[in-house]
């Protein structure tokens, strides 16, 4: 009886998101979920990336000229966040800024997920 409710229960949403309407409620519903787990997945991502980064200049080879090309090559084989916007670096005097502008895809705001590294 509970297998059978649950392969309806799975039918009616596989019918619900057919439905382009019925679909973008259900996407704005669980939009709340969906952000806390990309959230929780970016700000891993940008550590790494800090990490290796920090490896990388610490081994003398300095940041790479072509951010993009790296990420694509040597980190994880997409410059994309979670939300599809590309991941950024800024090289300062001290240090760099490795992140994501998050899921409003505007860099500067509250929902950026960055990590500052200085280094010697």
């Amino acid at each position: 009886m509970i297998k059978k409710l649950l392969y309806l229960g799975v039918i009616c949403l596989g019918v619900a998101m057919a439905v382009p309407t019925t679909r973008a409620r259900l996407l704005e519903t669980a939009a709340p979920v969906t952000d806390s787990f990309r959230s929780r997945i970016t700000v891993r991502r940008v550590s790494a990336m800090a990490d290796q980064l920090t490896a990388r200049v610490n081994r003398g080879e300095g940041l790479p000229g072509n951010f993009e090309g790296w990420l694509r090559r040597e980190f994880t084989g997409t410059p994309e966040d979670a939300w599809g916007n590309p991941y950024y670096l800024q090289a300062r005097r001290d240090g760099f800024v490795v992140g994501s502008t998050g899921p409003d895809g505007v860099h500067g705001t509250d929902d950026d997920i960055r990590e500052q590294r200085r280094l010697r």
